[in-house]
């Protein structure tokens, strides 16, 4: 369970995974009792792409492993093309200069 640095209250896990997941806004996760800033926007972005090519590439080990083919390695190399470009989706926007 995250913690905030200031105050150590614990924080919602829930809006920490909104934050991950949602595509538009990044909300900054705010302390309710100290009102810190927690969790940057730049951060939750680099976290959500790690997120999504870690468990893809994680599934494409399981299918490869379980089921080895020609086939299943061709479909192995497209989703790990797909957990780049999910990542990069997530990643690029790092490079914006944000206001803060």
């Amino acid at each position: 369970m995250a913690q905030c640095p200031n105050c150590n209250n614990k924080l919602n896990s829930k809006s920490i995974y909104k934050s991950f997941l949602s595509y538009k806004g990044y909300p900054n996760i705010e302390c309710k009792s100290c009102g810190a800033s927690v969790f940057h926007k730049s951060k939750n972005r680099l976290y959500g792409g790690l997120i999504a090519a870690i468990s893809i590439f994680v599934a494409c080990l399981y299918f490869n492993f379980k089921y080895p083919s020609v086939e299943n390695v061709l479909i192995g190399i497209a989703l790990a093309a797909v957990a780049l470009l999910l990542s990069s989706i997530f990643i690029i926007p790092l490079l914006e200069f944000e206001k803060n």
